[in-house]
């Protein structure tokens, strides 16, 4: 064994220099060779792979020389030995007084077996790096070179890896279909009749997405699998089945299917036969509306429901009479019915019964009025917070798939007395609806306010904005109404205010076929069959729209298969089938029309019938459809014609049937045509009043030999579609008049807008224009605009200024006129706006009556109390406080304030004062009453009345008489004797006595005066004190005359 571990080993020594690991697949199998092991044939202890005896196994193994010949046992010893077998190494057998190692074999242990292997797993990874770094060094250029590649297949899969990230992240940023084809909805049937099950085949669409599905305008469908919110399977394909109910109306019905990711549509045209066909003919839910009695600044905000009761769709808008009734949205598209909100502002309203109307105007019926009732109650005195919100409706309008609308404001002001906190009712948010019952995807918010809660100081306003995300929604109309509320811990007089918003939805670009499928017949063998198909663009696009068709027979193909459209300029191309080498039987197949991200199927159907036998008429009609589409108001009659041929050998006969409707009539009825002749049939259908709808009929054909038996295939309908479109239509601004109140020197008042639309069949594009006969004061954000399509808006917006305007009223007009690409005016689309403001004058305090305070005292005397009524005018939040300071000219006190302060709620107020005479002498003196106030929110009053006082301070009259006396004392009165009254101060006062000998000193001062009159040597002292009477003294003189002497 010693040798055969050796040979082993060259061998394997050998091998390792071509990089062959050590591997036990390497070694061929070997005999069971246990049994003719001998004593004898037992390998020294000589090598790595020596066998030792069982109690020197921890001993250091040395290498000794086989002294027994094993010639015969190990054939390749020689070899080992050069060949030479005298060679002896002269080594001792070191087995010799040692235990037979066969005899004393046993199995490892399991400790030892476990560490047996970890050493032969130690010894064959060091035995495999030697081999290999011997190799590296023998070979670095290949190994380098290896190393070189390996790098680069490394980069090259970081590349790849890299590439398909940034590819995943684009195509998600794009929202781009993840679809190897174009979108597609094809139907299992073409007519329908109430309770049919229809078969949905959806294909192209987002791998594992959610699409939705909806008929016509917003109306959902019922499927089997409940919602119509389905998901496709990885292939982006799905089958589901829809039932036909009921309470659809008869004619064609738009089944369309939107991929919620992409945004992408595809859809197709189901014909309902059952039931009476009716024209589509709009009805309000409620046309009277009572908002009851709020206060001031509140607002109301009812629902109302504009319901279809027949078929087709209907085209509206609105227009409110009033400033305070205003509606959301303005106008609208829909099938089946839509909701619409109105809202009745109070703000800036006074008390009163208030009466206004909303007119509705649509496609299909005379003006619509909605009435509507409120009544405006007073604030009550002394109230806290109350809240304003401004305006009281707002309406979006984004294109689906497309950007995000514009942002737009709302005004919150604090008309109350103290601070108003405010917040967003977060519940309102999650409150958000969809006038398409189930295509709204539950979880989607699509309002965001990035402020949502504040503090108001009293007489102060916060703008806030208000956010649209549209990127979730599908085509439709959704409403909402958002709460404003107080703060739980600070209370408003008016919690809570609403907010009713909507957000339109309206369709992308798409092109609308004229009909959802064709029938031909043909014979086997026969030429190519041709009908027309009418093509027009969708109300979403806004300029012409290229498209193309494809096909999915061999047999089936459309001329031209490309082009572009507008709705102004419909086209039409030729679906052509050739059954040219078909045998008879049924085909069918579809066409699919592509424009922009949308898609439609047409389906036909060939029926190929055998070739005729000898001696049978054939016919062969075209087209077995007919599309009318007359210009919108048209009422003349409109005429086609429907080719009928006989392929056949024999004559055949063919009858016709009129439908019995008043709109379409045949020319003649019956005929015969002979073997490879042809006939026509007139086909004549009258608008006249039809009010605009896509009608439907068909016209029975019967066909019989000459003899009158029937034919193969020879019973028929010729299928006849005419559309009435909307004429165009231009909605006006929704409010005819706007008002607008502000106060003199404070801010602008809040901007009004009013949106304006374009829909119907018009001579495209429409340009409107808007211009103001008013001065500076009346602001209009445009002057003008066009209309490239159906269903576009415009929006203006008003922003009068007070800068520079006096207290008072102000009117002006707006005229809007819209105009067609010929020039012409068109019809209704011109409107004069009506705008008000009303300037009201600062809060300002004045007097009830004349400001100047006139008074009469007595010297030495106190007035009485005086009283002088308050009232504030102008625009006040209240209450008013004041303050009042008196001043004289003088600088004396005399002027006396009862009450420095006081306060008005609205009702006036008063201020009481007196006059101190007693420290002023006789005379007039003057001065002023001044005043300092400020409204409930501690704002000063810029005007404040000034009351002058004016006092007269009165003396007192001191008079006598002046006599001469005789020795006897009979004396007589003096006339003109002058009288001299000398004070110590200031200068005489001098008068003449009367006829009868009297005299009078008025106004006289209290002091001590001398009297003395002419001619008389006697002198009087007088005394005058304040409230005495009046002084009298009899002064006797010398002379009786003057001049004269005693």
């Amino acid at each position: 064994m010693n040798a055969a571990a050796r040979r082993i080993e060259e061998v394997n020594s050998d091998s390792s220099q071509h990089l062959r690991v050590l591997r036990s697949a390497r070694l061929s199998p070997l005999r069971d060779i246990s049994s003719d092991i001998q004593r004898a044939s037992t390998p020294l202890p000589s090598t790595a792979f020596d066998t030792v005896p069982y109690s020197a196994m921890n001993s250091t193994l040395e290498l000794a020389d086989v002294d027994t010949d094993t010639s015969e046992e190990w054939p390749w010893d020689d070899e080992l030995d050069g060949g030479d077998p005298d060679i002896d190494d002269g080594l001792q057998d070191a087995w010799a007084d040692q235990p037979d190692p066969l005899e004393i074999r046993q199995f490892p242990t399991f400790a030892e077996g476990r560490r047996i292997d970890e050493d032969d797993i130690r010894l064959a990874l060091g035995e495999r790096i030697s081999m290999m770094m011997v190799a590296v060094r023998q070979r670095p250029r290949r190994y380098l070179r290896l190393l070189l590649i390996w790098v680069l297949i490394c980069a090259l899969i970081a590349l790849v890896i890299d590439s398909t990230m940034i590819s995943l992240l684009a195509q998600r940023s794009s929202a781009a279909p993840l679809m190897s084809g174009q979108l597609s909805l094809t139907l299992s049937k073409s007519k329908v009749r109430y309770g049919d099950a229809v078969v949905i085949h959806l294909r192209n669409f987002t791998p594992a997405g959610l699409v939705i599905l909806s008929r016509n305008i917003g109306d959902t469908v019922v499927l089997t699998v409940g919602s119509p919110l389905v998901r496709v399977g990885l292939n982006g394909a799905l089958d589901v089945t829809m039932s036909v109910r009921p309470d659809w109306n008869p004619g064609q019905q738009m089944i369309e299917a939107e991929d919620v990711h992409t945004h992408y549509t595809a859809s197709a045209i189901l014909l309902l036969v059952s039931g009476q066909s009716l024209p589509a003919h709009l009805s309000v839910s409620n046309s009277q509306i009572d908002f009851g009695s709020q206060v001031q600044g509140n607002t109301n905000i009812e629902a109302v429901n504009l319901i279809n009761t027949g078929g087709g769709s209907i085209s509206w808008s609105a227009s409110s009479q009033s400033s305070w009734l205003m509606l959301t949205p303005p106008h609208g598209l829909f099938s089946n019915q839509q909701t619409f909100q109105i809202a009745a502002d109070r703000a800036h309203l006074q008390p009163g019964r208030y009466k206004g109307s909303i007119s509705i105007i649509s496609n299909v019926s005379s003006p619509l009025i909605i009435s509507a009732f409120m009544t405006v109650l007073p604030i009550p005195k002394d109230v806290g917070a109350i809240m304003n919100v401004t305006p009281s409706v707002l309406s979006f309008t984004a294109i689906d798939g497309g950007a995000n609308p514009a942002a737009q404001s709302l005004t919150i002001s604090n008309e109350g007395h103290k601070n108003l906190y405010w917040q967003l009712d977060p519940q309102s948010l999650q409150q958000q609806s969809s006038s398409i019952d189930g295509l709204a995807i539950k979880g989607t918010s699509w309002l965001h306010l990035p402020v949502t809660s504040g503090q108001i100081a009293p007489g102060s306003s916060k703008t806030i904005l208000v956010q649209v995300n549209n990127s979730s929604l599908m085509q439709g109309t959704y409403t909402s109404t958002i709460t404003f509320r107080s703060n739980p811990k600070n209370t408003m007089y008016n919690d809570p205010q609403q907010v009713a918003i909507s957000l339109t939805m309206q369709p992308s670009c798409s092109v609308l076929l004229s009909t959802g499928s064709m029938a031909f017949t043909a014979s086997a063998g026969q030429s190519v069959a041709t009908q027309s198909l009418s093509l027009t663009s969708g109300s979403g696009c806004r300029s012409a729209v290229n498209w193309s068709a494809s096909t999915s027979a061999h047999w089936l193909s459309l001329s031209p298969s490309s082009g572009s459209v507008t709705s102004a300029m419909p086209t039409t191309t030729t679906v052509n089938v050739n059954p040219t080498g078909m045998p008879a039987g049924t085909y069918e197949g579809f066409v699919t029309v592509t424009a922009n991200h949308s898609s439609q199927s047409l389906a036909v159907r060939l029926l190929v019938q055998a070739a005729p036998t000898l001696n049978v008429p054939v016919l062969g009609v075209a087209p077995l459809g007919l599309n009318f589409n007359p210009q919108p108001g048209a009422t003349g009659t409109m005429s086609q014609t429907v080719a009928l041929t006989n392929t056949g050998n024999t004559t055949l006969l063919w009858q016709a049937t009129e439908p019995g409707i008043t709109w379409l009539s045949l020319g003649a009825l019956s005929g015969s045509i002979p073997a490879g002749g042809s006939a026509h049939l007139l086909v004549n259908v009258t608008p006249g009043t039809l009010t605009p709808y896509q009608y439907t009929s068909s016209i029975p054909l019967k066909v019989t030999d000459s003899s009158g038996n029937p034919i193969v295939g020879g019973s028929l309908s010729i299928g006849v579609s005419l559309v009435v479109s909307t004429p165009c239509t231009i909605t006006m601004p929704s409010s005819s008049s706007l008002a607008f109140t502000s106060t003199q020197g404070g801010n602008d008042p809040t901007p009004s807008q009013v949106s304006l639309a374009a829909s119907g069949s018009c001579a495209w594009p429409l340009t409107w224009k808007a211009s103001s006969d008013s001065p500076s004061w009346l602001n209009v954000s445009s002057n003008g605009g066009t209309f490239n399509s159906s269903g576009q808006t415009a929006a203006l917006i008003i922003s009068p200024t007070i800068q520079g305007q006096l207290a008072g009223n102000e009117h002006g007009r707006i005229a809007i006129v819209v105009t067609d690409s010929n020039g012409n005016v068109v019809s209704g689309a011109s409107s004069i706006v009506s705008v008000d403001m009303i300037i009201m004058a600062p809060c300002s305090l004045q007097a009830n009556s004349n400001n100047t305070q006139s008074i009469t005292v007595g010297q030495g005397l106190i007035s009485s109390v005086q009283t002088v009524g308050l009232n504030v005018t102008g625009n006040c939040s209240l209450p008013v406080n004041w303050t009042a300071t008196a001043t004289t000219v003088d600088g004396s006190n005399w002027l006396d304030l009862v009450s420095t302060a006081g306060s008005d709620s609205g009702s006036g107020s008063n201020l009481m004062y007196q006059v101190d005479a007693t420290g002023l002498i006789p005379g007039s003196y003057s001065g002023t009453i001044s005043f300092s106030a400020s409204d409930a929110s501690n704002t000063a009053l810029q005007s404040t009345v000034t009351i002058p006082v004016q006092l007269v301070v009165t003396g007192f009259n001191v008079g006598g008489s002046v006599s001469s006396c005789d020795m006897n004392n009979n004396c007589t009165p003096v006339p003109g004797a002058t009288i001299t009254l000398t004070g110590s101060v200031g200068t005489p006062a001098v008068t003449v006595s009367a006829a009868d000998g009297t005299f009078q000193f008025t106004n006289v001062a209290n002091g001590s005066y001398v009297l003395s009159a002419s001619n008389s040597a006697t002198t009087y002292l007088v005394t005058v004190s304040g409230g005495s009477a009046p002084v009298t003294v009899t002064v006797p003189t010398e002379v009786t005359t003057p001049g004269a002497s005693t």
